[in-house]
């Protein structure tokens, strides 16, 4: 249909789903207008609490608004209000709006990145990000003649290129800041891309500190910070424990509204609560605990773990593109952008035997290509589901 013909049937859409909303009594009947205190003539309104017509003009550019005055006669106002509007210069009928379809489309013979012709205003827009904002420029061609359009084009351009290096600027400076607040540290040994797997090691080779003196160094900075807050009055002291209510032992704490001490355990993996009950005796209590953390063999003891530069370091003898090797967790991790959501896998190998690694490092290979194909048809799907929607229209002017 053309657009008159889906302007009318949209209009008569409009109409029957109000008629229903009054029907169903969830919008009520719009009240008729009396003619004879209606005016066709825009500025010109009957004002009720002084039974009389007032005039009033909104110049073009919404400035201040011109007063006309009040009249008794209906006509008087309407022929001030005409006078008014005469003298301001302003438009007394409705300017017709050429359809979307009729205005002319125009394409650069070189186009250049973020400039494009807008269709509805008849005009190049140029856009461009700059530290974090997005800037917008607009250039209207005097008229649709092949050098006009051109001029007007290469202005637009102009002022891309220009935002483009003020934007390389910004990300120098932000560069050269991050720069100079990093502080020289230890260095890490590494090995170039092809090497087989080996026993390396982030060995304290670069000089510093160690990881224990740094962690002494943070502690004693956090416990001197703590002071000073409390000292300021900002947080208290904390509060002595009482050795009498206390308990070393996992999962016995006093129950102060008891007067009694309390067994819980929690399992690993954070499963339902194991609950020993309620004692008098402390040592009781403590009995049942260390009875229920055998039974559900829990670790009695803290678990050593060693530092990030006691564990080694793999390279692949081949690298691929979203597989690393994760130091903490000792394990390979590969990820891949799927349809816009990163997706993960993890292998962790039974031992760091150069097969073992070899075996891990493919499977995790094969997952990541796995996805990069998968990616592929969701782009393709994508395109497709694009070029559908695009309907044939007038041929483009070049």
């Amino acid at each position: 249909v053309s657009e008159a013909q889906a302007n009318t049937a949209a209009l008569e859409s409009a109409k029957a789903f109000r008629a229903e909303l009054v029907e169903k009594g969830i919008l009520s009947e719009p009240k008729p207008r009396d003619p004879k205190f209606t005016s066709e003539v825009p500025g010109v309104k009957w004002r009720k609490n002084r039974q009389k017509w007032h005039v009033e003009i909104t110049p073009k550019g919404g400035k201040k608004k011109i007063h006309g005055g009040l009249f008794t006669e209906k006509a008087a106002a309407e022929a001030k209000a005409l006078e008014i509007v005469e003298k301001a210069g302003l438009q007394r009928q409705v300017k017709p709006v050429a359809n979307l379809s009729e205005l002319p489309v125009f394409q650069p013979k070189v186009p250049y990145p973020g400039v494009t012709w807008e269709q509805k205003s008849q005009q190049w827009h140029a856009q461009c990000r700059v530290a974090g904002a997005n800037r917008h420029f607009t250039v209207k061609p005097k008229d649709h003649s092949e050098a006009e359009l051109e001029r007007s084009f290469q202005v637009a351009v102009a002022w891309r290129r220009k935002q483009e290096k003020e934007n390389q600027k910004e990300k120098e400076k932000e560069i050269n800041a991050v720069k100079s607040k990093v502080k020289p540290g230890r260095t890490i040994p590494s090995r170039p891309d092809g090497n087989a797997y080996g026993d390396e090691l982030l060995g304290p080779n670069g000089g510093g500190i160690s990881e224990a003196q740094a962690d002494a160094a943070a502690l004693e900075a956090a416990k001197a910070f703590r002071a000073e807050l409390v000292e300021k009055g900002i947080l208290s002291e904390p509060k002595p424990r009482d050795p009498n209510f206390t308990s070393e032992v996992l999962g016995v704490r006093w129950q102060k509204n008891q007067q009694k001490w309390r067994v819980e355990i929690t399992p690993k993996g954070g499963k339902k609560k194991i609950h020993g009950g309620v004692f008098t005796e402390k040592a009781a209590a403590e009995a049942k605990a260390l009875e229920l953390v055998e039974k559900a063999g829990l670790q009695r003891q803290v678990k050593p773990v060693a530092t990030l530069s006691e564990l080694p370091v793999f390279h692949p003898k081949v690298p691929y593109p979203g597989v690393t090797w994760e130091q903490r967790s000792q394990q390979w991790h590969a990820q891949c952008q799927v349809a816009g959501a990163n997706r993960h896998f993890r292998v962790k190998p039974k031992d760091h035997s150069e097969a073992e690694l070899e075996r891990s490092f493919q499977v995790a290979v094969a997952w990541r290509r796995k996805q990069e194909k998968e990616n592929q048809k969701e782009k393709e799907k994508e395109s497709k589901a694009v070029k559908s929607k695009v309907k044939p229209g007038r041929k483009q002017r070049k």
